[in-house]
């Protein structure tokens, strides 16, 4: 049943991830480089990324919620507020790969420095600074969560 469940979460964890993706480069684009009185409308934007980003599962036509919900999540907080989703997942599989591949007896130590470093201090401490504590070589990339859900070739 558990292998199931993993493989069940291995093959829609890739399509997850896209929609997170076309969400944070929707968002991106439309405050960064979108000029409103250019030759792209909105909805042509949001077409276009979704194309890119969502071959097999694209908004309808006449879809405007990714819209919606990007205009939406930056007035409530800050802008690129997609991208905590892709970038929370990507620090979660560093940090679940520095406890797998721990001895039972050192994932006890991981726990605390995990603590020490993150949980502890909060939102107080130097991001950055605490990743190079904890693990600085692949807490950032995007290795551990392609090999968490056996996604290697992306």
């Amino acid at each position: 049943m558990i292998d199931v469940i993993l493989q069940r979460r291995c093959h829609q964890k890739p399509l997850q991830m896209m929609q997170h993706i076309f969400y944070g480069e929707l968002e991106l684009e439309l405050f960064t480089t979108f000029d409103p009185n250019g030759d792209e409308s909105m909805v042509g934007l949001q077409r276009r990324l979704s194309s890119q980003f969502l071959p097999h599962d694209m908004p309808a036509q006449n879809d405007l919620s990714p819209l919606l919900e990007v205009l939406r999540e930056n007035a409530a907080g800050p802008q690129l507020a997609f991208y905590r989703y892709l970038w929370s997942e990507v620090y979660c599989a560093g940090i679940f790969q520095r406890f797998a591949v721990s001895e039972k007896a050192q994932s006890l130590l991981v726990g605390r420095e995990l603590r020490h470093n993150f949980l502890t201090p909060g939102a107080t401490c130097d991001y950055e600074k605490a990743l190079k504590n904890f693990d600085g070589t692949t807490m950032g990339t995007k290795d551990p969560m392609l090999e968490l859900y056996d996604m290697r070739g992306f």
